[in-house]
């Protein structure tokens, strides 16, 4: 990718609200869900298992 390139992405991602809005909904759910320590118990087990954590059910 270009320094242009990566520069316009930058920008974007900085001025347009949607993307403020899209990260505070992350950091809500991340927060609903454990947060970081919930995370990284995640990708601890996953490490030491080798095996998927998080498998979907249907």
């Amino acid at each position: 990718m270009s320094i242009p390139k990566v520069r316009s992405a930058i920008v974007k991602v900085l001025t347009q609200d949607s993307y403020k809005q899209r990260a505070i909904e992350m950091q809500e759910a991340i927060g609903r869900s454990g947060g970081v320590k919930r995370a990284a118990d995640i990708i601890e087990q996953a490490v030491l298992t080798g095996k998927p954590v998080l498998a979907s059910k249907i």
